[in-house]
């Protein structure tokens, strides 16, 4: 069912393969950031470790071997969940019927497992990227729209009602609007 009104806009969509596996990659070229990073640091760690071993003061090769150890254990774990993770496969449940509701209480997502609720001031982002429409509640999850698998008209709507409450985003309800210049 597709409702749209001024103050809410309501969709229903069908992930198709090529889609989803579009927004795993989106996901996963986050979590490569970071692991980049991650091993960065940890190959400036090792480095600084073997300077000191080789200089003879091993007093901080304890805390490097430590460090070094939680990253084989978190980059084995990583490793683990994503073979596991793709020996399953996707479940059945990602394709079936998904509905986004936005309105003036926030963003509601409705699939075939349950729902989830995230309140304007509760995100910490909205954005609009090429393919995706995403609602970002920090350190919390985000909910995902695919611009391909909706309509144009679709896609106007929430643009109108994200434009409408764009202001509420990561704002407490009883804090007023920023003014305009």
């Amino acid at each position: 069912m597709q409702l749209h009104g001024d103050d809410t806009v309501q969709v229903t969509w069908l992930w198709d393969r090529p889609e989803f596996r579009r927004l795993a990659a989106l996901h996963r070229a986050g979590q490569n950031r970071v692991s980049t990073f991650v091993a960065l640091v940890s190959g400036t760690v090792a480095l600084w470790m073997i300077y000191l071993w080789n200089e003879g003061e091993a007093w901080p090769f304890p805390f490097g071997a430590v460090w070094l150890g939680l990253l084989t254990v978190l980059f084995a774990g990583d490793a683990a969940l994503s073979t596991w993770l793709a020996v399953r496969g996707t479940p059945d449940v990602k394709y079936a019927p998904m509905t986004v509701r936005i309105d003036t209480l926030g963003v509601r997502l409705t699939t075939g497992s349950g729902e989830v609720f995230y309140g304007w001031s509760g995100l910490s982002q909205v954005a609009r990227p090429d393919h995706f429409w995403r609602f970002v509640a920090a350190g919390v999850g985000e909910i995902t729209v695919p611009r391909r698998l909706i309509t144009p008209a679709d896609d106007a709507a929430i643009a109108v009602v994200v434009d409408r409450y764009a202001h509420r985003v990561g704002r407490p309800d009883d804090i007023p609007p920023p003014a305009e210049v």
